[in-house]
């Protein structure tokens, strides 16, 4: 008996060639906030055959995903919203690191401080966002958030962004929604890739990487180095905004495919930074500070074909993340510091897929994690955390053919070592009304339990002028995430999506300013706030009105409420709109980008520029541009203009000011000149 769409679909990429599942043609709409109708389906591309249960899917027609379901699956199929940046737009964007690709993605907000950047997604805070590396968490959370700009691109096929409450699959951490990275997978045949940058500021960013694929096996390895100068917003002292840096990252993966039923892979990577900057302790104090960090994560584990037909994943994950501080006061000894901070993850997971009765594809899977974290500035010095978590998705295709529903309810269970058990419940549903129209709703339970530096931090940032102290009578974050997206492809050259979100969270985790003695440093603490509410809007569009000319943009309102003091969420912006424009001449080899922002005020309810009033940001827009030219059809030569408005505030906006870079890429493939992904 046939297996119908989208079932087949799913099942069929398992057995794909190991370059399959993250291999993409940018023949779609996939970048601005238009996920899922990004992609065309397969009867909009012509007589385009539908792959056989776990025959491989060929990635030159199927743009396949599969952070929303855990399981890879077309994009124009998936149940769930995924919007996705490809391998191309990623390219032609010049950004260096993921921080840069997304800071003008529709929909998502960077906040940066002291402590780096992070991500905001819905409204919602950094903790509440989960980032992934081919589906694996990331380590070295530092206050609460991942910084993106740690992970560089030259080694990234894709990213992958899932929006709302994901708990369902992903348990804590995903009440906000998941960012997945997946690592570059390289054609058959032997290929390299080199490229180097120079900029402002005195930054380097130079990258390699060399690969050999066959119909068994696959090994990449790549490497990369960066530096800069850093930049200074107050160049009337010596305090810098953004610190000095080098660093390198090396890494390799792989797979093996002894037979048509079993897939070996294998992923690690190193990375390392050192920072140095002029912090300032009021009222004159001088410190000068060294920082180190350093990651090393390696995952592996095998994927076999059973009968079913289903497929059973294993994966073995294990990450070390280090940071390491040093403190030097001048003329002084006061403030002088050692740190060395060290957090362990390691993770086992067993996920198993099985088409039953035509109808349904499941998926079963369980979860074990263990987390040890040693911080010097945790009261308890040492944390240490357990959970364990089962969880269940049924992708029940009700009707298809004229009119697709899918229906796709989930739940997962987690056992937490500190804070007991908790349900994730969800329900998303697909109904396609006519062959131009998608409609997706979800409605989801989401958690997050404290992290040890919410339970016992106790951290002084005298050259911000605050010091924060850990609550150890925190209690787990739960939400309840409703979401609406309809996506609109009238025309071949129109693209429109326009969505909705509900966040009602209970127990929100946040900074809350008390008391503090005269004249001493603002004095933060980390309190369950009774409840909030994020809520907005997101709409995209993308024309295509002449051949090579791509137009995206994208409009995003929140609205956010503390509902126990009656006012927004700290540093949320109401308004944001990005501008995409990229233009591609393939006779004179000439493409460019222009790229763009504009954020509304944001409040902070505090005082860091020490004014005597709240602090508030003020609107602001950015602009980049890029011009790249192919050389000798393997070589590429790009320009560009990063920040052209020249933005930029040392306290509430501590971006770079305006900057440019020339870069010099080139790409030999399977022993021909090759310039795809």
């Amino acid at each position: 008996m046939p297996i119908p769409a989208p079932m087949a679909i799913v099942a069929s990429v398992f057995l794909a060639q190991p370059a399959a599942a993250s291999q993409t043609s940018s023949v779609a709409f996939t970048r601005t906030a238009t996920p899922a109708a990004v992609a065309p389906r397969a009867e909009d591309q012509g007589e385009v055959p539908k792959p056989e249960v776990l025959a491989p899917v060929d990635p030159e027609i199927f743009e396949v995903v599969v952070t929303g379901s855990r399981t890879d699956k077309r994009l124009a199929d998936t149940p769930v919203v995924t919007e996705l940046i490809t391998r191309n737009e990623l390219k032609g964007s010049g950004a260096e690191n993921l921080g840069e690709i997304l800071e003008e993605h529709p929909g998502v907000q960077l906040e940066r401080s002291s402590s780096g950047t992070s991500i905001r997604l819905q409204g919602l805070n950094p903790e509440q966002v989960l980032l992934l590396v081919d589906g694996e968490r990331v380590a070295g959370r530092v206050r609460g958030g991942l910084d993106p700009t740690r992970f560089d691109l030259e080694n990234v096929e894709q990213v992958e962004i899932v929006k709302g409450a994901a708990s369902a699959l992903y348990g804590s951490d995903a009440m906000g929604g998941v960012i997945n990275v997946i690592p570059r997978r390289p054609r058959l045949g032997a290929s390299a890739d080199l490229r180097a940058t120079y900029g402002s500021f005195n930054t380097l960013d130079a990258m390699g990487a060399a690969a050999y694929r066959n119909r068994r096996a696959m090994l990449q390895l790549s490497g990369g180095y960066h530096r800069t100068d850093g930049f200074d917003l107050s160049p009337n002292d010596e305090v810098t905004t953004a610190p000095a840096y080098g660093a390198f990252n090396l890494a390799a993966n792989g797979a093996y495919e002894p037979d048509q039923e079993t897939r070996l892979r294998f992923r690690g990577d190193y990375r390392r930074n050192d920072l140095t900057a002029v912090d300032l302790v009021p009222p004159r104090a001088l410190i000068d500070r060294d920082e180190r960090i350093e990651s090393f994560s390696f995952s592996a584990g095998p994927e076999l074909k059973l009968e079913g037909p289903a497929r059973l994943k294993v994966s073995l994950y294990y990450s070390l993340f280090r940071q390491q501080i040093a403190s030097d006061q001048r003329g002084g000894r006061e403030f002088d510091a050692q740190e060395d901070n060290r957090q362990r993850t390691a993770q086992a997971t067993v996920q198993y897929d099985r088409v039953l009765f035509d109808d349904h594809f499941v998926t079963l899977g369980v979860d074990g994690l263990e987390e040890l974290q040693e911080v010097a500035f945790l009261d308890e010095g040492l944390g240490r955390r357990r959970r364990g978590a089962v969880f269940l998705q049924d992708e029940w295709t009700v009707l298809r053919d004229d009119l697709n529903l899918v229906i796709v309810p989930g739940l997962r269970f987690d056992s937490d070592s500190q804070f007991g058990s908790r349900p994730s419940p969800k329900l998303a549903v697909r109904f396609d009304p006519t062959d131009w129209i998608v409609l997706r709703g979800s409605y989801a339970w989401g958690f997050r339990a404290p992290s040890f530096e919410e339970l016992y931090l106790r951290f002084v940032n005298a050259g911000s002028g605050y010091r924060i102290n850990g609550n150890p009578d925190l209690l787990p974050e739960t939400s309840q995430n409703a979401s609406l997206d309809a996506e609109l492809n009238p025309t071949s050259f129109l693209v429109l999506r326009l969505g909705g979100y509900f966040n009602d969270i209970r127990r929100l985790i946040d900074t809350i300013r008390v008391p503090a003695p005269p004249g001493g440093l603002n004095l933060f603490q980390y309190g369950n706030i009774t409840s909030a509410r994020t809520m907005g809007l997101e709409a995209g569009l993308r024309l295509t009105p002449l051949n090579g000319l791509v137009i995206d943009l994208g409009y995003d309102l929140t609205e956010t409420l503390d509902r126990t003091l009656d006012r927004p969420l700290p540093g949320r912006a109401r308004h944001r709109g990005t501008l995409r424009v990229q233009y591609r001449e393939p006779e004179l080899g000439l493409l460019g980008v222009v790229r763009g922002a504009w954020v509304s005020s944001r409040p902070f309810f505090g005082d860091l520029n020490s004014d005597g009033q709240d602090d508030v940001g003020a609107p602001y827009a950015t602009l980049d541009l890029r011009i790249a030219k192919e050389l000798f059809t393997s070589l590429e030569l790009g320009v560009g203009l990063e920040n052209l408005l020249d933005e930029g505030d040392p306290t509430l906006l501590p971006i770079p000011p305006r900057s440019f870079f020339v870069s010099l890429a080139g790409r030999y493939a399977g022993g021909r000149l090759d310039d795809g992904p």
